[in-house]
């Protein structure tokens, strides 16, 4: 059986040329996840959650076919722009998604005055307190401050494949690159701390990528387009991740 994407993350090629075996790390409703000896992620699945640059996009149908017929551990092998499993290939010969890094483009202010209109009450009485989170922006814009213990404080702290504190993260790596203000002394410690195993495997990779200035669709697309609806997308990633992050951003464009 041969099925076919429809789009693939230019990260995916990168990794396919440098590992050709992979295996199946988890299952969820909108598709899986594959895995190397190294760690990296590639996501094989729909786009609900817009695209991802280690992502693998297909349609629902073929969605559905594969993961009826695979399990964890499974293992696919790279073949002329073909991920091979024991009972199909998928074709790859297809669009390439190229991240948006255009970052200029963002209209930093509209964003701004979108998202402190935005409730984010919820996280007053959490780990995540507005007060806590500022004085970790603080933190990360000084280069003479010693930012590990705030790291060590947020990265992997909640549940899930991406905890909150990773997508908190996240959502401040994106807020400095359309509004700088992280100290870049402090980029080589979270690239240190982030590969200390101190998160899930699917949370690194996103947050290695964003210390590259690579983001999921859902995040980039605020480069060109600040809407309620373009917030409500990001908002309505996953259980919390998409509101996590927001509240990153927002943390990240707060004017002292």
């Amino acid at each position: 059986m041969m099925y076919h994407a429809s789009a693939v993350g230019s990260i995916v090629l990168a990794l396919l040329k440098e590992t050709t075996t992979w295996h199946v790390h988890s299952q969820f409703q909108k598709g899986f996840n594959l895995m190397n000896q190294n760690g990296a992620i590639i996501f094989v699945g729909t786009n609900e959650n817009g695209s991802f640059p280690f992502g693998i996009s297909v349609d629902e149908e073929t969605k559905k076919k594969m993961l009826a017929q695979i399990q964890r551990n499974d293992e696919f092998h790279v073949d002329c722009l073909k991920l091979k499993h024991a009972q199909f290939s998928l074709d790859l010969d297809t669009i390439i998604d190229e991240p948006r890094q255009n970052f200029h483009d963002a209209d930093v202010e509209a964003l701004w005055m979108h998202l402190n209109a935005y409730d984010f009450s919820d996280y007053a009485h959490t780990d995540f307190s507005l007060s806590r989170m500022k004085e970790f922006k603080r933190v990360l814009s000084d280069s003479e401050e010693n930012v590990i213990p705030q790291l060590t404080f947020l990265v992997g702290r909640g549940n899930g494949l991406t905890p909150t504190g990773d997508d908190i993260l996240v959502g401040l790596l994106y807020s400095h690159f359309i509004q700088p203000f992280i100290a870049p002394v402090h980029f080589q410690t979270m690239m240190t701390l982030i590969a200390q195993e101190r998160t899930t495997i699917i949370s690194e990779n996103f947050l290695n990528l964003a210390l590259q200035g690579i983001f999921s669709s859902r995040i980039s697309q605020l480069n060109d387009t600040v809407s309620d609806e373009a917030i409500q997308a990001l908002v309505e990633v996953g259980s919390s991740s998409g509101k996590d992050t927001l509240y990153g951003i927002y943390i990240g464009l707060i004017k002292e």
